[in-house]
């Protein structure tokens, strides 16, 4: 019997980690036939309808999520008048609650698979090749003589029997690859559907660390864990991250989505000898309102987490990236501003401003009548408004969270933007700024890159009183940072280096600059040199912390990390 799991992806280069993983362990199991197949929700409906018909599959299992759901319930829709002989199924934590009614509301899916779907779906396949009786299948969901019927569980898999679902890393190499070393949560975030497996499962260490071997053999982009709290066991976590830092190949990213309080002294020490770039934590902070917190039954050491991050940055070679949800019960939009700037200060890479997400099944679904929270009726399930925080007032965090995205979370204005946030409240300083755009006339379309630094040069210049000629310099070590200077946004036009040209050109003809500044490009041509690195002088020293009006010439070598990549040299 064919059998084909569909996986639809975010993106692209996201990979379909539960599709891969149910068809590696049907295989696993001895039934053949089965095959995983990915796609992108950004993919016309009509391919991927084209190419799950032209399988004429016997069997159509959905993974189903968030961000697929509207697509998914077309394509079952469109398949079933397409193959009316053919079985389908959904799973994933999309349709493993509220489920009665949603195969009700489907009628072209034959069954629903609750929860963890490993076993259920070879017991289910099994008994539709058979013709058994379904109703031995767990957890599964099905019609039966025009009537809804619903089996028990399934008992949670031991870790241990997870098979290995990327045999083949070749064309992987720059996507993500995600993996799981274990599943449930010790905590109770009342928000979330993994604190309702309070159990934490952790695949043996011994079955981990080869396969995350396979991954650094094959030179991987990037490996995102999706442990939900993975440095919940210390000894699971510090062997994982000894393993890596060992067999370190100089290139992969592993991404792991850690409690930071949770962090003592030798997991610190173990960190802050890790190469640069190999790691990178995403660590929940969500509120840093006590009353917050407490409602949605989530510990915080706040204190600790403050010094954790302290030590995290001092060491500077871990991406780290926080997170905050805007509309969780009892946060005013003051209360907000206050964990928004608390969170800010801590100095991540990235801030992630979310809106809570009543994902049905969850334990805030139950408690959203009693905090007057109103959300969406469809995905995502985002708040709309709560007794605490108006619909007007989150739309406003809306558009905070699109400057923090285009301004802050690129990483391509630091510089700008720092010195444009001295002595100012970071959340008052981002909620100004979109004002000052939609004031503008800016109605919310997607911007360049130049047009970004042209609206931050106007905002600085006009409501922050920043000196224009030590802002557009700024601008202009931000542009060198991201890369050889192509086009100049506006407020740079007229910026004249001729007389900079021959005193450039003979510091890349002078041997000894090249030995001294550029000593990886040992042998090389200076015309390549030119093309391949940048130098740039500038009328103030824009490194020292001054920022003193003072010419400055700085050297960008583009193979080095950004951190590092503008030098002084001298200039003549």
């Amino acid at each position: 019997m064919k059998t084909i799991i569909a996986g639809i992806n975010a993106k692209y280069i996201h990979t379909a980690l539960a599709a891969r993983g149910l068809a590696a362990y049907a295989a696993q199991r001895g039934i053949d036939g089965v095959r995983a197949m990915e796609f992108t929700i950004n993919q016309h409906p009509d391919a991927i309808l084209r190419a799950l018909y032209a399988e004429r599959a016997d069997c159509y299992l959905f993974s189903c999520y968030i961000w697929n759901w509207e697509l998914v319930c077309r394509l079952v829709r469109d398949l079933r008048t397409l193959c009316p002989r053919a079985a389908i199924y959904l799973g994933g934590p999309q349709v493993s609650f509220h489920v009665g009614e949603l195969l009700r509301s489907l009628p072209g899916v034959d069954g629903i698979l609750r929860g963890e779907g490993e076993e259920p779906l070879c017991r289910l396949l099994r008994a539709l090749r058979s013709g058994g009786d379904l109703s031995a299948v767990p957890s599964l969901t099905f019609w039966r003589e025009g009537e809804v019927c619903e089996t028990p569980m399934c008992a949670p898999m031991e870790m241990r029997e997870l098979p290995f679902c990327y045999p083949d890393l070749d064309g992987l190499r720059h996507q993500i690859v995600y993996y799981e070393s274990s599943r449930g949560c010790p905590f109770h975030c009342t928000y979330c559907l993994s604190s309702l497996e309070r159990r934490v499962r952790r695949k043996p260490l011994e079955l981990v660390l080869p396969e995350l071997g396979h991954f650094l053999a094959a030179g991987v982009r990037q490996v995102k864990f999706c442990d939900r709290t993975f440095n919940c066991d210390r000894e699971h976590c510090m062997a994982i991250w000894r393993y890596l830092m060992e067999r370190d190949n100089g290139f992969t990213n592993f991404h792991f989505e850690i409690t930071a309080e949770l962090l003592g002294e030798e997991e610190l020490g173990l960190l802050g000898r890790a190469r640069p770039g190999l790691f990178q934590f995403e660590i929940g902070v969500q509120s840093v309102n006590p009353d917050t917190l407490r409602a949605i039954r989530r510990g915080a050491d706040l204190s600790h987490l403050r010094e954790v991050m302290s030590r995290l940055r001092e060491n500077g070679n871990i991406h780290l990236h926080l997170d905050l949800i805007a509309g969780l019960p009892l946060e005013d939009y003051q209360s907000f501003a206050r964990s928004f700037d608390s969170v800010f200060a801590m100095g991540p890479d990235q801030l992630q401003l979310g809106f809570l997400k009543v994902l049905p099944g969850s334990r805030m679904e139950r408690d959203a009548p009693r905090y007057g929270i109103v959300s969406r009726a469809c995905p995502p399930y985002e708040v709309l408004f709560t007794d605490h925080l108006s619909a007007d007032e989150l739309f406003t965090l809306k558009g905070v969270e699109e400057m923090v995205e285009s301004y802050y979370n690129s990483g391509a204005f630091a510089h700008t933007l720092r010195f444009l946030l001295e002595g100012r409240g970071a959340f008052d300083t981002f909620h100004a700024l979109r004002r000052f755009l939609e004031e503008g006339g800016w109605t919310g379309e997607s911007l360049s890159r130049t047009t970004l630094y042209d609206w931050l040069y106007a905002f600085g210049t006009r409501r922050c009183g920043a000196e224009g000629p030590l802002l557009g310099e700024l601008i202009l070590l931000d542009i060198c940072l991201e890369g050889k200077p192509k086009k100049l946004p506006a407020c740079l036009a007229g910026r004249d280096q001729t007389k900079w040209y021959r005193p450039i050109r003979t510091f890349y003809e002078e041997p000894h600059n090249r030995g001294r500044y550029l000593p990886d490009y040992e042998g090389e041509d200076p015309a390549v040199l030119r093309r391949i690195t940048h130098l740039e002088v500038f009328s103030f020293d824009l490194l020292s912390p001054g920022r003193e009006r003072a010419g400055c010439a700085l050297l960008f070598d583009y193979r080095k990390p950004k951190a590092r990549r503008a030098v002084k040299v001298p200039l003549e």
